[in-house]
């Protein structure tokens, strides 16, 4: 006798057109040798189409087969029934048309006039004919379709969102209608990125107006656009915002600075568009010199205080006349140039006006100089000439005092560097309490010349390099064989001491305090301000000779190279950029936003501190000497200016 069927069940009562359920057969009986055939019977094939037979196989009371289903328009219910000559069961299934499931935009943040990517998904696949899905925004700076159609068997379309140009971040909220279901995701449109920010100086003296400037990418839209202002110091303050006029690429705004006892640094912050720009200020306390030279200030990072030049001749011809001063050592507030006629071993020290080169006074000392002079926070000029210190007004020339260098146990000696609290340091070698030379460190009363304090530091056999002062007061110094030492402002006592080995330039400080030196082998060391530890590494691939002690720009990156100008990340030691400009490159200073001045052969360049490339370059012919740059970003030489 032939089995019957005694069930019929399905693994879900309710699909989605165009997805499968699973139907199970169970027989009363077990199948003979063949198996048993049974019928299977859908009520709607256009929703439901299930196979025509399903075979139980022999020996068994089961069997499982796939019921396919159609997509569908609207929702339809549909039985489907297994039957045998003696038996029938059946099951119902109801075929749902899709919903609207999601909606969402790629990326879900975009500037205005950017194109956002917006997915309608469906629950399902589309049914003969399509599903047409309404689509609506909350504001006008984002305009997608009003409707997107899901194509037949598809089960999401995508479609173009366009912005439009914001004065202020938009939030966007975008929705989906299909039948009764809706659904919502959110579009940030946001201002267009700031393109740059720059400040007129990075150096401002404690109490004065630093202007920032913030540019766009392209023309601020109708109601222009405000970018968020921040400052991480109370003593530098700045507008919550910035409004970039309707039209127009950039806006200024202005940055106070108030009074401090110390120097310090600030950190100002430009935001817009979902970029982020920072400046730092370092804001120096009313007693500090603002002395320009050409190692830029006393922690030798050659950064000047000015804006960019833009590669133009200001004043004066390259190689002019030699009656005119040959060399500019330094600029100061007080607006003067001071720089240097040398006849044989005789010079005079000339102060002149930044603008014409008129000289104001001048005066000849008897014997070769031995050093570059520089100013104090009182306006003072201190220079060496032979083994003599002399402090003199920087406006007449007047002399304040002068104090033998014998008497201080110097025979030989660099030239000398002020500290933020107006110390004079000195740094040679002389004799000791035993006769044998050593290098020795000084430190002398900016006010009166009185020596505070000496310190010797061993090292026979050579001078010392220049020493560079911390922003803390911290004086650094290279000895003859490689020794950094870091001095204690108050006594001279040693902070730290790091024996790198072999000869080095003078050391450069970083705004975190950082010390970076150079070896004679090319290797560029960056040590840990607090004790002297080495942090990283970089060797010069091209390296051949030292030319000048690394620079430091504003954001903190090296410049190194003599071949090749290196551009060094400070964080981790690693190159950003190089260059070749000429047989003999040599960084000489950084104009306040960044842009790196470097010579090669008779060439002086401008370059991009992003990436190295050439701004502007300027033949100078076969001028020797480097310029000082002031605060007004113009590059002095003496016979002649690069504004």
């Amino acid at each position: 006798m032939a089995p019957t069927v005694s069930g019929l069940t399905l693994d879900s009562a309710s699909v989605v057109g165009g997805t499968s359920v699973q139907g199970t057969i169970t027989l009363a009986g077990t199948a003979g040798p063949s198996g048993y055939t049974v019928q299977v019977r859908s009520s709607d094939y256009a929703a439901a189409n299930p196979p025509y037979t399903v075979v139980v196989p022999s020996g068994t009371t089961q069997v499982t087969f796939t019921v396919p289903t159609l997509a569908v328009a609207t929702d339809r219910l549909t039985t489907i029934t297994v039957k045998t000559p003696t038996s029938v069961a059946s099951a119902p299934l109801t075929v749902s048309a899709p919903v609207l499931q999601s909606i969402s935009a790629t990326p879900a943040t975009v500037k205005g006039i950017q194109v956002s990517t917006g997915t309608v998904t469906l629950s399902g696949p589309a049914p003969i004919g399509g599903l047409t899905v309404t689509v609506a925004s909350d504001q006008s700076a984002a305009k997608p379709p009003s409707t997107v159609k899901v194509r037949t068997g598809e089960t999401s379309v995508t479609f173009a969102i366009y912005t439009d140009l914001v004065g202020a971040d938009v939030k966007a909220t975008l929705t989906a209608t299909l039948g009764a279901v809706t659904r919502s995701t959110v579009l940030n449109v946001v201002t267009q990125s700031v393109a740059f920010f720059i400040v007129d100086t990075n150096q401002p003296i404690s109490g004065s107006d630093v202007t920032g400037t913030i540019g766009l990418d392209i023309q601020a839209p109708v109601g222009g656009v405000t970018i968020a202002l921040s400052s991480d110091k109370i003593f530098a303050s700045v507008p919550p915002t910035v409004t970039v006029p309707e039209g127009a690429y950039e806006a200024r705004f202005r940055i106070r600075t108030s009074g401090i006892d110390a120097s310090d640094a600030a950190t100002i912050t430009a935001r817009g568009g979902g970029q982020e720009f920072v400046n730092r200020l370092d804001v120096l306390a009313q007693g500090l010199s603002d002395w320009s030279c050409p190692g830029g200030n006393p922690q030798h990072t050659g950064l000047a205080t000015g804006p960019a030049a833009v590669g133009q001749i200001a004043w004066g011809t390259p190689g002019s006349s030699p009656t005119q001063p040959q060399f500019v050592f330094g600029l100061s507030k007080y607006g003067r140039v001071f720089g240097i006629r040398k006849w044989r071993w005789n010079f005079d020290l000339i102060g002149s006006t930044a603008q014409d080169g008129n000289v104001q006074w001048g005066r000849t000392f008897p014997a070769q100089y031995d050093s570059m002079p520089v100013m104090g926070i009182d306006g003072s000029i201190f220079v060496c000439s032979d083994q003599i210190i002399y402090a003199m007004n920087c406006q007449s020339g007047a002399e304040r005092w002068r104090i033998g260098l014998p008497g201080l146990g110097l025979s030989t000696l660099t030239s000398p560097v002020v500290g933020p609290s107006g110390t004079v340091y000195l740094a040679g070698h002389g004799p000791n309490d035993l006769g044998f030379d050593e290098s020795v460190v000084v430190a002398l009363d900016g006010q009166t010349g009185a020596l505070l304090w000496k310190k010797l530091l061993g090292t026979p056999g050579g001078a010392p390099k220049q020493p560079s002062v911390g922003r803390d007061g911290t004086v650094y110094v290279a000895l003859a064989d490689g020794t950094v030492d870091a001095l204690y402002p108050l006594d001279g006592s040693i902070k730290w001491s790091n024996p790198l080995g072999g000869p080095t330039q003078a050391p450069s400080i970083g705004f975190d305090g950082s010390v970076y030196i150079q070896m004679n082998t090319g290797v560029l060391y960056r040590l840990a301000n607090q004790d002297g530890a080495k942090l990283w590494s970089y060797l010069e691939k091209s390296f051949t000779a030292l030319s000048r002690w690394p620079l430091i720009g504003p954001d903190g990156t090296v410049y190194i190279g003599a071949t090749n100008l290196y551009a060094i990340n400070p964080t981790n030691g690693a190159e950003r950029w190089h260059v070749h400009l000429g047989t003999k490159t040599s960084a000489f200073g950084i104009a306040s936003e960044g842009t790196v001045y470097a010579k090669a052969d008779t060439l002086i360049y401008a370059l991009n501190k992003l990436d190295g490339s050439v701004k502007w370059s300027l033949d100078i012919g076969n001028t020797q000497t480097l310029p000082v740059i002031g605060s007004d970003g113009i590059l002095n030489y003496g016979t002649f200016a690069i504004r």
